[in-house]
């Protein structure tokens, strides 16, 4: 089987929905598990067009060292290998737009963060943040939806990639986002330190000032 474009939207998109099934998975799961979790996420790919790219992605990701086979039957579950993913949800109170702002606009990010940042709103845009002790490069800009980076630490290897997914929610007069974060390819020994990280130095600090902001307004 030839090997895929993993950077083509078919294949990130399997790759996405394998990745989730698995790490939700309690057991390890079949192919057909796999590939029928990957056509919830592409419904407009023929069964023989989804079986095509389940294939190839989980052949990818086993030579990738993401993947590790279970025998007799056949299953795949997530590799005990040396990275990690994270995923974690901010229910923020403030519109997508307001969220959007704070992750982009590089003034909004140095308020919050207490530090000089390099940021942009524009795919392949570079970014620094905290003196250069985190970095990367914008991968995917969508707003005020989607953000994906490239998100190195300094000391790491390799890079890891962040999405930021938001969901705006209106219940009456009151208008909520909620932001689900992505973290892949995490050096498990870092997963800790990262996850608290996230709710110490990032999104936590930005949902702490959308919540200081709206009590100081009712408080009026």
């Amino acid at each position: 089987m030839p090997r895929p474009n993993m950077d083509n939207e078919p294949c990130k998109t399997i790759v996405a929905a394998v990745l989730d099934a698995l790490g939700k998975a309690k057991k390890p799961l079949t192919f057909d598990e796999m590939r029928d979790a990957a056509g919830k996420r592409a419904p407009s790919l023929t069964i023989g067009r989804l079986s095509w790219y389940a294939k190839a992605v989980q052949l990818e990701l086993e030579n990738q060292g993401k993947l590790e086979r279970v025998a007799d039957p056949l299953r795949w579950r997530l590799s005990g290998g040396p990275l990690r993913n994270l995923r974690q949800t901010y229910r923020m109170k403030a519109s997508a737009r307001e969220v959007w702002a704070m992750l982009v606009d590089a003034k909004k990010v140095a308020d919050w963060s207490g530090a000089p940042a390099i940021m942009d709103a524009k795919a392949g845009a570079k970014f620094s943040l905290w003196g250069g002790d985190i970095f990367g490069e914008n991968l995917e800009v969508a707003p005020p939806r989607k953000l994906v980076q490239k998100w190195r630490v300094k000391g790491w290897k390799s890079p890891s990639t962040v999405t930021f997914n938001l969901r705006e929610r209106k219940d009456g007069e009151t208008t909520e986002t909620d932001v689900e974060l992505v973290h892949t390819d995490i050096p498990a020994k870092e997963l800790d330190g990262i996850a608290a990280g996230w709710d110490a130095y990032y999104l936590g600090v930005i949902k702490g000032r959308f919540a200081a902001k709206k009590q100081a307004k009712a408080g009026r």
